[in-house]
């Protein structure tokens, strides 16, 4: 079943994942999710573009090394404090590399980039952003194990009513539903949907299923 494991678990978001340094699946997809991201991040605060290369660099080896040290506690609310704790390490990392070099090969430009960067609080955006591909990577690993056990017409009335802004009415006429039938699927896969984002283990108050 698509969202399961062998033992039939579902599996955990991508950051729970590339936990195993072996799973070079998951990372392949993390590096290729987190590092335009994380460039463009670097970019946005005036950096040039070696020194953004270097800055996501930084990033990506701190989240690397932070992630596996990670251990998920709902009840101490352990996921956003750590991407509160990741951006920040990163960020201080990024400003001492950025100093080293302003002290030793770089001049004046490299110095303002470092000023530029304190002053914009950059930790707060980079944690937002880390935050935001969270979320959207937890999202669609519950959305491809409701899928899976639903009815694909009672799929397409949810995605149909909820993504493509159709009214019921209209939805059912497209699938030749009864409009109480798609009133049902969506409320059905609606409630799935929460109930698969918390099993994913990392907590979504926030930008989740309505």
């Amino acid at each position: 079943m698509a969202g399961t494991d062998s033992t039939g678990r579902t599996r955990a978001s991508l950051l729970l994942r590339v936990q195993d340094p072996a799973d070079r699946e998951s990372w392949n997809e993390f590096v290729s999710i987190y590092t335009p991201q994380i460039y463009l991040w670097a970019m946005r605060f005036g950096l040039q573009e070696t020194d953004a290369e270097d800055a996501t660099q930084i990033v990506l080896i701190k989240l690397v090394q932070s992630l596996r040290k990670f251990r998920y506690d709902r009840s101490k609310g352990a996921f956003r404090g750590w991407l509160k704790t990741v951006s920040q390490n990163a960020v201080r990392d990024l400003f001492r590399n950025l100093n080293r070099v302003e002290h030793g090969l770089g001049g004046p430009s490299c110095f303002d980039q470092l000023q530029n960067l304190e002053a914009r609080e950059p930790r707060h955006e980079l944690e937002r952003i880390l935050e935001h591909e969270a979320r959207k990577n937890i999202l669609a690993e519950a959305e491809e194990t409701v899928r899976a056990r639903v009815k694909p017409a009672n799929w397409e009335a949810w995605k149909l009513t909820t993504r493509n802004g159709l009214s019921a009415a209209d939805a059912a006429t497209e699938l030749g539903l009864k409009v109480s039938d798609v009133y049902v699927a969506r409320t059905r896969i609606t409630k799935m949907l929460r109930a698969a984002v918390e099993n994913l283990h990392i907590d979504d108050t926030e930008g989740g299923p309505r």
